[in-house]
């Protein structure tokens, strides 16, 4: 029964069970006191007309699968098909009675009910079975959309062209020990095939990859390669893996979809963090009993690209280890590098491996005689199918004693053999037999493997030519072939015809001759890509420049890079090729996420793309040198901005940091001060925006551009790029600060533990509780993660070799900076470590506990040498003396001490702090030692007479609220330094500090807010402090103040001005809202008592009611004569610390605040919602006009992001105000600063698009 044939017979069951329904209603009309079988009836036919009707709805579903046709399945529907007709016959045979007549029994109908009861049991089942597939395939699907892949990767892709696999007898000893490993369950999970070049690796990997996918053991597999593009690097690696996973064992991909949603970018954390989110931990939580291990295969990891990652992946891929169902392994090939090697002896014991070299020479000379017998036979079968009987090879053709010759020369590379069997077969050269006999003539010359492999097919290219003819042709030749060999990552015909500027015809005229060599695809959009890499090294082995007479085809590799570099930038300074929002998404904010790839790819073409992302390579690798005024400095100077968002739109932001350190070291010692000043420049411009430019490429325009310092070079250089929307920009300081870049991370912790290693690359900082990060310092991408780890104490060696760390479950322990790995472990504290250190000469380590002591430890044999005793509770920081003659300790009983080394005796103790110690410091010359305590006092001791020294107190801080006045013209700012100052709005000067308003009556405190009456005269203050709480009135004009009430219990939470500036209302922490009379000062009325948290407060226009914003959100509506709430609005006002109302909005409610204008929808469309165990209303939200993002980050116009506010400049609750278009911030660095925006010059697409809503 197909498809429709079972639609068809449920559409049959659902018509009975409606007159079975019908029916019985008919019956508890007619029948008295109508039996409760009957109302039990109608209540099994409901229900089973909704199963029925469920299952009719997912059979007509696009997802309606096979399993929804299963035997049991079909069989139930029939059964239910022929119970229902029966039952229908006797209620229609009962009810033609005179009076209608229950036709069942009582047993009778207890085994309809069973038998309903059981079919609907049954088909539920094949209903849950199809959702849960159906469920399935949607998380399948979701995962592989977000997944990033590297194309042909896997073993059996067509994008390389025809793939070889062991022919069948050939490697057979090599095959049978690998699949032996792969399914015997006591093997290691990991084994290493290692083999030189040429030696048949990658063919193994195929066949063994095939074979393990015929057993259906094979998981995944990723074939790497040099110049492949995403092949050639780990970029890609570990999410392919995933992707292959996902379609292999659908099961996983919810787990792996909740870590997409969590960490969408999880392609750019480190390796290992991957490998473990993606693979292990989903595999782990696998349902199901695996009675066979599951395969990854991994080819030429040799060719990925980074020393550092092949270490690295080896010790990643023996984690494979921890799973157990399935059981995971790894097959892994590659050359013997050095690299690998090491990787490999760290996880000695731990994994199998098999080295080609020890492969018997008999062994080989058989396989590979095999394989070139059968590729002979076929090349002559081939070519006499196709030539006229005349022309046909003799049947022995080529003969044992030539094909022993061959073999010969092939031993022990199978490259060899394939290439020469390549060579034969290309029709476009010559026939076998003439081809043949070019191979012996130069296998006569006793000339290498490799030698013999190549030169007769280039020779071929120049043979009889006039010498005129050869040099255009060995020119030509250098210039397309070695470009092809040269490239960091394969480009199509068409690519490589709009790089290197030559027609697809004489590209294709080049290649039709190499097709022995090269993977030539048919069409000019697949990617021309080298067979073997033997072919490469052959032509670019820097030997065969003493003898160019026998090798006229040799490239001169570095002068190779210096035309691709020349061709990447005149293509790029092409008019039109690059220019500002390249793919036309004309709202500043829009986020690289959104960007469609075939967007990317429509508006920047391959040739492009590869041009952007490769030239600085290309430059490194040449013998080129920068100078001022030249090609790089020309395009630099005008479409460094333009490259910039090309780069950020393709996702490859972050390597652009590494590329100005690579232009920087190609600077001419002389005559490259402009070009040099311009890359330094530009250095700092992308490191403290990359983040930015890789979340909104657009904002490279603005965001970056107005918050650079005034003279910055870019920003002098592009200022004309800066969008004519911001009319007004922010003042800013005239040099680049230190901070080199802002590392934004939610769950980073202590600032004070963090540690520079690796040369002044890596910082490592604490995450989440018991979680170490180790962030590369140029690209400010995460590198590595490491749980477990107490956040309190991170250190480095003085050569970065080493991390010291605490873990939570063993210790103190130190860790292999390059490989992760632990390497010893320190224990003997009997609590927890609180902080430890190296000693500059790394030999010994000092560690602080909360059980007071303190220990000097032996670094080499992991002993402790010295047990220092003497504080009262728990050690907080411990600081070495520059000779390190001396340590220091920082105590929670509030004192330092300050230890002897030598003697292991206490020679000094300094005491005076307030507080518990939580930081100390030697000056450089020892004679100060500066010892902070938890309230921020700093006490600096003079160690050579131990005395206190002095106390730096700070009088500068923070803005921590911005208000504009009424008229526009006056802002109010307050600050940490205990200060408010008015400001000129239009002059950006101070120009009336109130420099004594926080220390009326001796009370000190912090300004938490500010309000102007509406005739701008009079200003509104509250104070916090630890010990009282005030209300002041300020005349603005001269600065006089008057207190209104200082009788506060609680914090005070928001002081507003009525409209007419003759009363005024607070609320505060202790849930009462009080009224004052402005003039008399007197407390006119006060209501409530329970707990608020409320941001701000206004009037509305009329003065009868009050509005408060909530930190959460909530907008609430009071009346001012009752104090009872007459309404609930929730909205986006956390961070709104001013309100007003707006008029002439009519029927909306229209809130003007100091983070935007707020407009929400009457009162009739609001819809009801569960909030706060009630139900209150919610209105749409928009912000209208200038405004301020939920988050902060952003300012935005309409709702619309606009302009991104970098960490420094973005700010809380009190220091914005918006006024009209001009927008005012007190940052975190005490300056002001205001931007303006003319929304008559904003893109069109910005103002034509509706308030897009918030809540």
């Amino acid at each position: 029964m197909d498809v429709l044939g079972l639609l068809a017979n449920i559409s049959q069951v659902v018509d009975l069970l409606v007159k079975i329904g019908v029916m019985c209603s008919i019956y508890c009309v007619d029948v008295k006191k109508a039996p409760g079988d009957v109302r039990r009836l109608l209540k099994e036919v409901d229900r089973l007309t909704a199963v029925i009707k469920e299952l009719e709805s997912l059979l007509q579903s696009p997802k309606g699968s096979s399993k929804l046709q299963s035997p049991s399945l079909r069989q139930a529907v029939f059964d239910l098909h022929r119970l229902l007709a029966e039952m229908v016959a006797k209620l229609d045979l009962g009810a033609k009675h005179a009076r209608a007549v229950w036709p069942f029994k009582k047993r009778e109908i207890h085994e309809i009910f069973a038998t309903i009861e059981r079919q609907k049991t049954n088909i539920l089942l094949n209903i849950n079975i199809e959702q849960t597939s159906v469920l399935l395939d949607v998380h399948q699907e979701i995962v592989l959309s977000k997944l990033r892949i590297a194309d042909a990767a896997t073993f059996d892709s067509s994008a390389d062209g025809e793939q070889s696999f062991c022919l069948e007898g050939t490697r057979s000893h090599i095959i049978a020990q690998i699949e032996e490993w792969g399914t015997n369950s006591d093997s290691q999970s990991v084994f290493w095939l290692n083999g030189m070049a040429g030696t048949g690796k990658s063919t193994i990997s195929r066949t063994i990859a095939q074979s393990f996918a015929n057993k259906n053991i094979l998981g995944a597999s990723f074939f790497f390669k040099r110049g492949g593009g995403d092949r050639s690097g780990t970029n890609f690696l570990i999410t392919t893996i995933a992707a292959q996973l996902v379609r292999r064992i659908p099961s996983i991909a919810s787990r792996i979809r909740e870590v997409l949603d969590f960490e969408p970018q999880i392609h750019e954390k480190p390796l290992g963090d991957q490998f473990q989110k993606l693979i292990l931990d989903p595999l782990k939580n696998t349902p199901g009993c695996w009675s066979s291990s599951l395969l990854i295969v991994v080819d030429a990891l040799d060719e990925c690209g980074n020393e550092e990652n092949m270490r690295t992946l080896i010790g990643i891929f023996s984690k494979a280890q921890q799973s157990n169902d399935p059981r995971l392994k790894i097959f892994l090939t590659s050359r013997p590098e050095l690299p690998i090697r090491l990787g490999f002896e760290e996880i000695s014991g731990k994994y199998d491996h098999l080295l080609l070299a020890t492969v018997p020479k008999a062994t080989i000379e058989h396989d590979i005689g095999l394989f070139m017998r059968h590729q002979l036979n076929v090349i002559k079968m081939d070519y006499n199918k196709s030539v006229s009987i005349h022309r046909k090879i003799s049947t022995g053709w080529p003969g044992d004693d030539v094909v022993q010759q061959l073999i010969d020369s092939a031993v022990p590379l199978f490259i060899v053999a394939a290439t020469i069997c390549r060579f034969l077969k290309d029709r476009r050269l010559g026939g076998p037999q003439h081809q043949l006999s070019k191979i012996l003539e130069y296998q006569k010359m006793h000339i290498s493997g490799l030698d013999m492999t190549y030169l007769p097919i280039l020779d071929n290219l120049i043979a009889d030519l006039p010498l005129s003819a050869r040099k255009e042709v060995l020119t030509r030749f250098q210039y397309l072939i070695g470009s092809i060999i040269t490239l960091a990552q394969p480009l199509s015909i068409r690519s490589l015809a709009d790089l290197l500027g030559i027609s697809t015809d004489a590209i294709e005229d080049q290649l039709d001759l190499l097709h022995s060599v090269l993977g030539v695809p048919t069409d000019l959009d697949t990617p021309v890509r080298l067979l073997h890499l033997s072919f490469r090294d052959f032509l670019v082995d820097s030997e065969k420049k003493l003898n160019l007479s026998k090798y006229p085809f040799w490239v001169d590799e570095s002068e190779a890079h210096s035309k691709l570099f020349s061709q990447c930038i005149k293509l790029l300074s092409t008019d039109g090729v690059l220019k500002e929002d390249i793919c036309f998404l004309r709202s500043p904010g829009t986020l690289r996420s959104d960007i469609k790839q075939n967007a990317i790819d429509e508006h920047l073409p391959g040739a492009v793309q590869y041009a952007c992302i490769y030239w600085v390579h290309h430059l490194s690798l040449s013998s080129l040198w920068i100078c001022d005024n030249d090609q790089t400095h020309k395009f630099l100077a005008s479409y460094l901005l333009n490259w910039l968002e090309a780069l950020s739109i393709m996702g490859r932001i972050t390597e652009s940091v590494h590329m100005m350190d690579d232009l920087l070291y190609k600077l001419e010692e002389k005559n490259a001060q402009d070009i040099g000043n311009l890359i330094r420049d530009a250095k700092r411009f992308i490191q403290t925006n990359v983040a930015t430019f890789d979340k909104a490429p657009l904002q490279i325009y603005s965001s970056a551009l107005i918050f650079a310092p005034e003279k910055s070079i870019v920003r002098s250089v592009f200022k004309s790029s800066i969008p004519t929307w911001l009319y007004s920009l922010p003042s800013m300081q005239s040099h680049w600060d230190p901070c080199l870049a802002t590392f934004e991370d939610q769950n980073m912790r202590d600032a004070d533990v963090i540690a520079i290693h690796g040369g002044d690359r890596f910082l490592s900082y604490p995450g989440r509780e018991g979680e170490m990060k180790i962030w590369d310092a140029r690209t400010l991408s995460c590198v590595a993660i490491y749980e477990d780890v107490m956040y309190k104490s991170v250190r480095v060696s003085s050569d970065g070799a080493e991390i010291l760390y605490i873990s939570r479950s063993k210790g103190l322990q130190i860790m292999d900076a390059s490989t992760r790995s632990c390497i010893a472990e320190y224990n003997g504290h009997t609590d927890e470590i609180r902080r430890a250190m190296f000693s500059a000469d790394g030999q010994y380590l000092a560690s602080g506990s909360k059980d007071g002591t303190l220990r000097i430890w032996s670094r080499a044999s992991a002993t402790c040498d010295s047990l220092l005793e003497g504080h009262r509770a728990a050690i907080s920081d411990v600081v070495l003396s520059e000779d390190e003659s001396k340590i220091a300790s920082g105590s929670y009983d509030k004192s330092i001490r300050v230890w002897d080394m030598n003697t292991a005796t206490c020679i000094a103790i300094y005491d005076g702090h307030a507080e518990s110690i939580v930081s100390l410091i030697y000056s450089a010359d020892e004679t100060l030692l500066i010892s902070v305590d938890f309230n921020g006092t700093f006490k600096v001791w003079d160690t050579s007479i131990e005395t206190q020294w002095g106390e730096i107190e700070s009088h500068e801080g923070a803005v921590l609220e911005v208000v504009f006045s009424p008229d526009k013209k006056t802002i109010v700012t307050t600050s940490g330094d205990r200060t408010v100052r008015l400001w000129d709005s239009t002059t950006d000067i101070p120009t009336a500090p109130f420099d004594h308003i926080m220390s009326s009556r001796g009370l000190f405190g912090f300004p938490r807010s500010i309000e102007f009456s509406a005739d701008s005269s009079t200003i509104l203050s509250s104070t916090d402090g630890s010990e009282a709480f005030s209300i002041k009135l300020w005349n603005a004009a001269n600065g006089d103040c008057q207190l209104l009430s200082d009788e506060f219990t609680g914090s005070i939470l928001s002081i507003a001005f009525s409209p007419d500036g003759t009363t005024v209302t607070s609320t505060s922490r202790d849930g009462i809202m009080r009224y004052w009379d402005t003039t008399t000062q007197k407390l006119l009325a006060s209501f409530g008592g329970g707990t608020y948290s409320i941001s701000s407060s206004i009037y509305t226009v009329d003065g009868t009611q009050l509005v408060l914003a909530c930190d959460d959100g909530m907008i609430e509506i009071l009346s001012v004569a009752t104090g009872h709430c007459l309404d609930k609005l929730v909205g986006i006002c956390g961070l709104a610390n001013h309100m007003a109302f707006d008029s002439s909005a009519g029927s909306s409610l229209r809130v003007i605040t100091n983070v935007g204008t707020l407009e929400f929808d009457p009162p009739g469309s609001a819809t009801c919602v569960h909030a706060r165990s009630s139900f209150s209303s919610q209105r749409a939200v928009n912000t209208i006009g200038l405004g301020l993002s939920k988050d902060g980050e952003w300012i935005t116009w309409d709702s619309r992001n606009m302009l991104w506010l970098p960490s420094a400049f973005r700010i809380s609750a009190s220091d914005i105000d918006v006024a009209g278009s001009l927008l005012a911030l007190g940052s975190r660095l005490g300056r002001l600063l205001l931007i303006g925006v003319d929304p008559s010059k904003m893109p069109v697409n910005v103002l034509d698009a509706s308030p897009r809503p918030l809540a």
